[in-house]
């Protein structure tokens, strides 16, 4: 029957996807929120301008630049966000592989007649169409904020940067379902995802943070690297930084499949 994984995996983890993507919603709208018309932006601005330079561009705050709605926006959630997002595609990639298998229902899947291929690829795919889902609602909590509070915001601009999550987030779930496939064990493929995702945003902290030495070289092997929501509402989408990351996505979907199809389940 087509696509009967594909559809399997929606109807399994839509209501997760719902749950993530209500919830990102809803902290979008709490943080718009915090900073209803110019007086209360200018007061943030006052806040972070007596911070030291370097700290602030943890923050994704340029001191030589006037502070806006949408640049505040990037620095106060999208640069924070990215570490919530992470989780869900660590939980993600985990259910394409490793969840089942540990659980030993996978064995019982590849005694239908479907291949391994398909069950792996059809898999990610009903994860991409959820994690757009979850992208979406994020975005709506923001659309329903800005009709809320009296500065403009550019709606285009944060769609955009919306959006620039989803490479990053959709090479962590590859990511994470490749370790799957090497490590097997649930818990193992958890732990070392999550320290994945804690050193790539270590490395991008203080890259950002430190100009020189060492740290920006470092910086450039950090996912979040190319993920940075303060360059895309300045500048738009860096479609570089998406074409890499969907590189290295596709060779490790690749990876995972020729370790997929070759070692035994369930031992």
């Amino acid at each position: 029957m087509a696509w009967v994984i594909f559809r399997q995996a929606l109807r399994h983890h839509w209501r997760t996807a719902l749950a993530w993507g209500v919830g990102m919603g809803l902290l979008n709208l709490l943080t718009m929120s915090f900073f209803p018309n110019l007086d209360a932006l200018r007061q943030f601005e006052q806040l972070f301008r007596a911070l030291p330079p370097a700290l602030m561009q943890t923050f994704g705050l340029n001191v030589n630049e006037q502070f806006t709605p949408d640049s505040f926006l990037a620095s106060l959630l999208f640069t924070r966000i990215v570490l919530i997002l992470a989780v869900y595609g660590v939980l993600a990639g985990a259910s394409i592989t490793a969840n089942e298998e540990e659980a030993g229902i996978m064995s019982v899947l590849l005694a239908q007649p479907v291949s391994r291929t398909r069950i792996f690829l059809e898999r990610v795919l009903a994860h991409a169409v959820l994690t757009a889902l979850v992208l979406l609602l994020s975005f709506s909590g923001l659309m329903i904020g800005s009709l809320l509070i009296e500065l403009e915001v550019n709606l285009a601009r944060q769609f955009e940067a919306t959006l620039g999550f989803y490479p990053a987030l959709m090479m962590m779930i590859v990511s994470t379902a490749l370790l799957g496939v090497v490590l097997r064990r649930r818990w193992l493929v958890l732990g070392v995802a999550a320290v994945f995702v804690l050193v790539s945003y270590f490395l991008d902290t203080l890259g950002s943070a430190i100009s020189e030495g060492i740290m920006p070289t470092l910086r450039q092997f950090s996912f979040l690297a190319y993920n940075a929501a303060s360059d895309v509402v300045a500048r738009g989408i860096q479609w570089g930084d998406v074409l890499l990351l969907l590189a290295v996505m596709v060779g490790m979907v690749l990876l995972a499949l020729v370790g997929w199809q070759q070692r035994d389940v369930g031992l």
